[in-house]
């Protein structure tokens, strides 16, 4: 770089910037903003709202997987409730086949085995209902009932939806309330499965409560949430802490830095660095002495030329 001047015009005249530039321009938040995109403090505030999001965002896939598992389980329970006893009509059927009994006392006493049937504790049982929808076996109806106008508290026909259900696929699924109680709640969501054994013309069917699942699920959810929260703040706590030592140790935004070094490149050396108060140490403040002392050596390298050139005069 070639320092040329007299004490007319000055040596700093050819390291200052173009008249119109003011002290807004090099403001510490106008340097990072606009064009230059966000700042690092708004990056940081930005990665941290996105880590939340994810956060909640596998809590809650967490928790609809747990939902669906829990269906799963309690639907493979129904079925395999419902083989069971289908295993144990077709137990009797052969029987008859085999001249061991005859069909009517093959069926008393399948049904008599089927009414005691329990399962998940006793809490839950297997009903068979013909296809005239009476009842055949069932622990709380008695036998012969006609069910075929039997509704849920909803009005569905809950007997003529399992038969239909059975008549047309051989087996399937249906959800009704319950006319019975269950905990806290009087009316609770049955998933009921049903199964068609032909050779006698029944459905064995079952169902399970399926009202406790939501509030499983949400009781999972909350003391997930808690976790989550715990990590969530201690992860944002670590980032903020470790975006604050990044701007401490550089005085400021990034860009703003950039920004004085560009100036300094451009020859001016008398726009202002603004620094934090009582900050030494930081990048820009090691930057703002380097200028200075530039800007001191200019100095001095033009009152040394002002002499020699009032010497030769």
């Amino acid at each position: 770089m070639q320092v040329t001047g007299t004490s007319g015009s000055g040596l700093f005249s050819g390291f200052r910037k173009p008249a119109g530039v003011s002290r807004a321009d090099h403001d510490l938040e106008g340097q990072v903003s606009g064009s230059r995109g966000m700042t690092l403090r708004r990056q940081m505030m930005a990665g941290i709202a996105i880590m939340w999001l994810i956060l909640v965002g596998m809590l809650m896939v967490n928790a609809w997987q747990s939902r669906g598992v829990m269906y799963a389980e309690r639907e493979a329970r129904l079925t395999s409730a419902v083989d069971m006893a289908e295993s144990l009509v077709q137990h009797y059927q052969d029987r008859v086949e085999r001249g061991e009994l005859t069909e009517s006392a093959a069926r008393q006493q399948a049904f008599d085995e089927l009414r005691d049937m329990r399962f998940d504790g006793g809490n839950n049982y297997v009903y068979v209902v013909n296809g005239n929808l009476q009842i055949m076996a069932h622990p709380k109806r008695p036998y012969g009932q006609d069910v075929s106008a039997v509704t849920d508290p909803t009005g569905r026909l809950l007997f003529r939806d399992l038969v239909s259900e059975g008549r047309a696929h051989g087996q399937g699924f249906s959800e009704y309330r319950s006319n019975f109680a269950r905990g806290s709640e009087a009316q609770p969501r049955v998933r009921a499965y049903v199964s068609h054994y032909q050779p006698w013309n029944i459905y064995l069917a079952s169902g399970v409560f399926m009202g406790d699942v939501n509030a499983i699920v949400l009781d999972n959810l909350m003391e997930s949430g808690l976790v989550v929260l715990v990590a969530g703040a201690l992860l944002t706590a670590m980032f903020w802490w470790g975006m604050q030592r990044v701007l401490r140790r550089l005085g400021g935004e990034p860009a703003y830095a950039a920004g004085v070094v560009r100036q300094i490149a451009d020859g001016d050396l008398t726009a202002p660095v603004d620094l934090r108060q009582g900050d030494r140490t930081s990048l820009l403040a090691n930057i703002k002495s380097m200028r200075d002392a530039l800007a001191e050596s200019i100095r001095v390298i033009q009152n040394h030329q002002s002499v020699g050139g009032s010497g030769r005069q």
